[in-house]
């Protein structure tokens, strides 16, 4: 994900768009299915650089519900600030403040946008992602995924714990 677009950047207002059909950054943690493509426009806005566009790729998540796995088509807007600093830097990542995390793209004289896209990507991923909409998930008593058929287990409809207050009800029905 370098290319040699810095001197373009370097000048106010200097703009450059970038297509991407490139490996999976390091660091993730994610199985990657494809390659990493999408568009990336690169502008210089004074003093920091903004990344806008989107990246796509597809990736192994499990299910959260039956704990499958399943690909997943990954699609991801990209607005974030950028600044011409090296990347292995510390004290690039020191200017950051609170309100803006700005992310080094500079690998010596090129620039770099596998960090940026490994942050991008990593956010995307949604919490609890689902195989499909209906997903019936896993018996909490045997485990049996429910997808595939019903178990047998007898399904308790309220917290035991709730029983006696469940009882006193009854009784002053009765009573009524």
């Amino acid at each position: 994900m370098k290319r040699d677009v810095a001197r373009e950047l370097r000048r106010l207002h200097g703009r450059v768009v970038i297509e991407l059909d490139a490996a999976w950054p390091d660091g993730t943690g994610l199985t990657p299915l494809a390659p990493v493509t999408g568009t990336v426009a690169l502008a210089n806005v004074g003093g920091q650089i903004r990344a806008t566009g989107a990246v796509r790729t597809v990736v192994r998540l499990a299910c959260s519900r039956c704990l499958r796995e399943f690909p997943y088509e990954l699609e991801v807007p990209l607005d974030e600030l950028c600044v011409l600093a090296q990347i292995d830097e510390p004290a690039a990542y020191a200017e950051q403040s609170e309100d803006t995390d700005v992310v080094p793209i500079l690998n010596e004289e090129f620039i770099d946008l596998s960090e940026l896209v490994r942050q991008c990507l990593v956010l995307g991923v949604p919490d609890r992602p689902l195989c499909r909409e209906d997903c019936k998930g896993l018996c909490p008593q045997c485990g049996q995924d429910l997808n595939e058929k019903q178990c047998n287990c007898t399904k308790v409809t309220m917290d035991p714990r709730w029983l006696p207050l469940r009882r006193l009800l009854e009784q002053s029905d009765e009573e009524d």
